[in-house]
């Protein structure tokens, strides 16, 4: 996945129902800082296991739902 924007590299990027973190990951590459949130300990698991692999060290991961903001 590609991200191309005039606004990357000083943008923070907020992904609500992150799954496996494909956006995120990809996000985290161009963008100062990313927050992946998700209710699923399973997806965040995935995406903490990915995360390891990478130096992604701008990426933020929650669990959290969509529900609960305000």
């Amino acid at each position: 996945m590609t991200v191309q924007a005039s606004w990357i590299g000083t943008c923070s990027v907020v992904e609500i129902g992150t799954g496996s973190g494909q956006f995120a990951l990809a996000a985290a590459q161009a963008c100062e800082r990313v927050v992946a949130l998700d209710v699923s300990p399973v997806m965040l698991a995935l995406l903490t296991e990915k995360l390891e692999g990478c130096a992604a060290g701008n990426l933020e991961v929650i669990r959290a739902g969509f529900s609960g903001c305000r």
